[in-house]
């Protein structure tokens, strides 16, 4: 389970709960530190041992225990995993409380390195964020 956490008045850390033993026990781990006293409207994904999530108005993500890799400006991530193993993460960019945005993505390959396919796309609508998948074939589809 990937979530926000809120220990403290000042501390809302993406975190990682992991069990290896069907739920017993869970471990908790801190994957993104972010110190704030306001709700930061945010959003995660989990896709396998994939993590995506935004700290203090970037978009990170990372494979479960390894170091993040920074994308940039964002809010919002999805992922989708094709059948060649390449991994798509979308994100929006500039959305906000009664505000649209813009869609960002960037493809990594089968070994989870960022390739040369990044762009941006069309507009996202106020309230609004975007959901990656890959079909039958192995395209990526992105809903906006």
């Amino acid at each position: 389970i990937l979530y926000r956490d809120a220990h403290t008045v000042g501390q809302r850390d993406m975190t990682l709960l992991s069990s290896s033993d069907g739920g017993a026990k869970f471990r908790s781990e801190s994957v993104g530190k972010w110190t704030g006293n306001t709700c930061p409207m945010s959003s995660a994904a989990m896709l396998g041992s994939r993590l995506a999530w935004e700290t203090d108005g970037k978009i990170f993500t990372s494979l479960a225990g390894r170091e993040p890799l920074d994308l940039g400006k964002g809010k919002h991530p999805s992922l989708a995993v094709n059948s060649s193993g390449e991994t798509l993460i979308v994100w929006t960019v500039g959305t906000g409380w009664n505000r649209g945005g813009t869609l960002e993505w960037l493809i990594l390959d089968k070994a989870g390195k960022p390739t040369a396919q990044r762009g941006k796309g069309q507009g996202i609508p106020v309230w609004g964020f975007a959901c990656a998948f890959a079909d039958a074939v192995g395209d990526f589809v992105v809903l906006r």
